[in-house]
């Protein structure tokens, strides 16, 4: 009976060694999810502004090109000059969204 009852409890004690372990692995599983997520939004947030034609930015916001580009005439609406062409960021295209 005795070698029953060591057996009994050896089972017990590996039992409740592997619920705790169960549980680490969760924690560590879960730890790392938000990891990934944290990382995951660092890098969308340092993702660069795209440079967009008043042509796409139109097409974005769904407003018509002569309206993007009286935006950049009058300020409304920032925009940059390379060349001869005028390009507007995204970020401030969107914000325009309607």
């Amino acid at each position: 009976m005795s070698h029953l009852l060591r057996i009994t409890r050896q089972l017990h004690d590996t039992t409740e060694t592997l619920h705790r372990m169960e549980k680490r692995l969760e924690a560590a599983e879960e730890y790392h999810k938000e990891s990934l997520n944290l990382q995951k939004s660092q890098i969308i947030a340092q993702k660069p502004d795209r440079l967009l034609t008043a042509k796409q930015a139109s097409l974005l916001i769904n407003v018509d090109e002569k309206t993007v580009y009286n935006w950049g005439q009058n300020g409304t609406l920032p925009h940059t000059n390379i060349g001869r062409r005028k390009y507007y960021r995204e970020s401030e295209v969107l914000k325009h969204k309607r």
